[in-house]
């Protein structure tokens, strides 16, 4: 699901950012990054991985180091039921105070269809028919946005997605239906505070670690299900901890979303980041 995949950018974020390439280097790098999520309301587990090159494109056309850098490729997305792939598109500022993602994939898996005989079936009778092999197509914009001052950090997150089932869904955890064409926003704010920084463990190459106290509110809104999510929350989260790119974060919230999304919640995120040179020159 396409909420999966703001869970699964906070996870990256927590990994820290890769840096863009900035043109002193003989060869390009690949970066890969890697996000995993567990929500409790409503239940699901999520994992996705993707592969980009950084391409060195912006650095070569404008001294402005300040741009960043463009990084292209692909990436995997699992959600249980479905597994989403495709082609997507990263431009991030260097500090990372601005980034820029596009995603455009495929999702086949086996999903809840429904007929039209179906249509008129109780909730619960809809939400026990038998899943059917089907593909989804999709496309996402994402932009996040970092503003960090010592101790203090601002952070946000805006998705835009399209997605399109050449059938009709039943989404048994939201309780409601899909007739082909899906459309959505969401919107995420959080600050956050620096509250300790741990040990270094005798790497002296090592990136500033950080664990960061954090509330946030996040809404959105999907076309035709209406308002979701709609959850305050508040957690804990490290950044390069507890080694370099890697990061967890534990988030309580207490979703004001109609049933079956209302009450409290729990989502635990893991992210990790790491980088590989890579001259396509020699391909």
């Amino acid at each position: 699901m396409t909420r999966w995949w703001g869970l699964l950018l906070v996870a990256w974020g927590l990994a820290g950012s890769a840096g863009a390439y900035d043109g002193t280097e003989e060869r390009p790098r690949l970066v890969h990054y890697s996000g995993s999520a567990f929500i409790s309301n409503p239940g699901g587990y999520s994992l996705r991985h993707d592969i980009l090159l950084i391409t060195g494109a912006l650095p070569s056309a404008f001294d402005l180091p300040v741009l960043g850098d463009v990084a292209v490729g692909g990436y995997n997305a699992y959600y249980v039921f479905s597994d989403e792939m495709g082609l997507s598109a990263v431009w991030e500022f260097d500090p990372a105070f601005l980034r820029f993602g596009l995603d455009l994939g495929i999702e086949p898996g086996r999903f809840i269809i429904l007929d039209d005989d179906d249509l008129d079936r109780p909730v619960d009778e809809k939400s026990q028919l038998t899943r059917r092999a089907g593909a989804r197509y999709v496309g996402r914009l994402v932009t996040n946005g970092n503003l960090r001052y010592g101790g203090f950090w601002i952070y946000t997150r805006n998705t835009l997605w399209y997605r399109y089932r050449p059938f009709r869904e039943w989404d048994f955890r939201f309780e409601f239906a899909y007739d082909r064409h899906e459309i959505g926003i969401e919107q995420a704010q959080a600050l956050m505070f620096n509250i300790f920084d741990p040990p270094s463990w005798g790497r002296k190459d090592r990136p500033d670690a950080h664990l960061w106290l954090y509330g946030e509110y996040t809404v959105g809104y999907i076309y035709p299900g209406g308002v979701m999510p709609n959850r305050v929350s508040m957690g804990v989260l490290t950044e390069n901890f507890p080694i370099t790119g890697y990061g967890f974060n534990l988030d309580v919230f207490y979703s004001f979303a109609r049933e079956p999304q209302d009450g409290l919640g729990v989502i635990l995120l893991f992210g990790f980041t790491f980088q590989q040179l890579f001259d396509y020159r020699r391909l």
